[in-house]
């Protein structure tokens, strides 16, 4: 490839894949947790500074694999 790294084979989609099904299930959950809450959440700007920096990681990874499509067209701000 390009960039010097392997193709991602079956065994490195399926780590991928389960991966985002735990990154995926893991943010859900705490978000239902968030929203059924009814006392203040203490420590919230500190999950809010967390939650900013893992949707800035994901954009980064939403990014890699566009580009590792091939795909060359118009992308919004977030994954630029």
């Amino acid at each position: 490839m390009a960039n010097g790294e392997p193709p991602c084979d079956a065994a490195c989609r399926a780590k991928l894949i389960l991966d985002g099904d735990n990154i995926s299930s893991l943010a859900e959950n705490l978000c239902k947790r968030i929203e059924a809450s009814g006392d203040p959440i203490k420590n919230g700007q500190k999950i809010a500074t967390i939650f900013a920096a893992v949707e800035d990681e994901l954009c980064k990874a939403q990014r890699l694999f566009i580009d590792g499509t091939g795909y060359d067209g118009p992308l919004p701000k977030m994954l630029s």
